[in-house]
């Protein structure tokens, strides 16, 4: 009995979790399935079982406020981490203003005024941040298979270079949300808590 529990939730776990099911969320974690569909009544018959089971899914409301942690920044804006979901921006016309990039520390600041001047408050990377979910950007990753292929000499000077293709499809996300920190109470944690 076990072995057919080890062999459903090792199918089930490598078939859905980190992909998108039809209505746009992301599936993280595949838990056991019912008691009553373990195993078929006849565990030699040819025929599959229907298997009933749970899973938890990720998909955060808009102007939901969450809490994560500071992955790094760049001129695109600060890039955020839950710990289980990377794919988190927020962009600089979305930080609290006035702002500027550190190119040499690669690092947001806000400049706060204050009766004293101006004080520089960095957005370290591992800083906690708390941000309001602003959007949600879904884009299909998923393969389009193989392409007419075309013939003659215009063929190899329009086919694109071995491996763009695949190196391009890494990089965009199925998943971004986008943030936003540009409200009292918002932003990195240490900068309410004092």
């Amino acid at each position: 009995m076990w072995v057919c529990v080890s062999v459903c939730m090792t199918s089930l776990n490598w078939r859905i979790p980190t992909s998108f099911l039809e209505t746009e969320h992301l599936t993280l974690k595949v838990t056991v399935p019912h008691r009553d569909s373990l195993c078929p009544a006849h565990p030699h018959s040819l025929s599959p079982p229907a298997v009933h089971f749970r899973y938890v899914v990720f998909h955060p409301f808009l102007d939901e406020i969450l809490v994560g942690k500071i992955k790094g920044c760049s001129a695109e804006g600060v890039h955020v981490s839950l710990g289980f979901f990377d794919d988190i921006i927020i962009p600089p016309e979305s930080l609290q203003q006035p702002t500027k990039f550190d190119e040499a520390e690669q690092v947001w600041m806000w400049e706060y005024e204050t009766d004293e001047g101006a004080h520089d408050l960095y957005m370290d990377q591992g800083e906690e941040i708390r941000f309001r979910v602003v959007d949600e950007v879904f884009i299909d990753t998923s393969p389009s298979g193989p392409s007419a292929k075309k013939e003659g000499p215009s063929a190899a000077a329009t086919a694109p270079p071995a491996g763009a293709e695949d190196s391009a499809q890494q990089k965009e996300a199925p998943y971004t949300l986008i943030g936003s920190v540009s409200e009292p109470g918002l932003g990195l944690l240490s900068w309410w808590n004092s």
